[in-house]
């Protein structure tokens, strides 16, 4: 059951770390327009596109990366209970 706890906390880490690379994709142009690009950027929206549409709109910067990290941190938080809960 632990390993199970394990894999999540792993793909809830690569998926932050998927969040900043594209954040730092963003400032760089044409970072987005191969296939690896597209790729990571439709990962990473997979939870910071309904956080996106959550907030308001902010005219240079967008906060959903950041949200979407503590939320995954707190998700991440969540599971080391359960696994010491179950464990």
């Amino acid at each position: 059951m632990l390993f199970i706890f394990a894999i999540l906390r792993m793909l809830i880490e690569v998926l932050e770390l998927i969040i900043v690379i594209v954040a730092f994709m963003s400032w760089i142009p044409g970072s987005a327009e191969n296939k690896f690009g597209q790729t990571l950027i439709q990962l990473a929206d997979i939870v910071v596109g309904p956080i996106r549409k959550l907030l308001p709109k902010t005219n240079f910067l967008d906060f959903s990366p950041i949200f979407a990290i503590l939320l995954l941190q707190a998700a991440a938080t969540g599971l080391g209970v359960l696994a010491r809960a179950v464990n």
